[in-house]
């Protein structure tokens, strides 16, 4: 099993920019995890590894 690093990801929630930390295998993964859980906000592709 691959271990899970974490990702920062940033959300803009109606013109509030957010970061939040992501545990996921991949850069990608962890954007499409933060689409999945707040699909209404816009998910940019600022994904840096903490």
């Amino acid at each position: 099993m691959e271990s899970l690093k974490e990702y920062k990801v940033r959300i803009h929630f109606n013109g509030w920019v957010s970061e939040i930390r992501i545990g996921a295998s991949s850069s990608g993964s962890a954007l499409a995890i933060a689409k999945l859980m707040f699909p209404k906000y816009l998910v940019t592709g600022s994904v840096k590894q903490v």
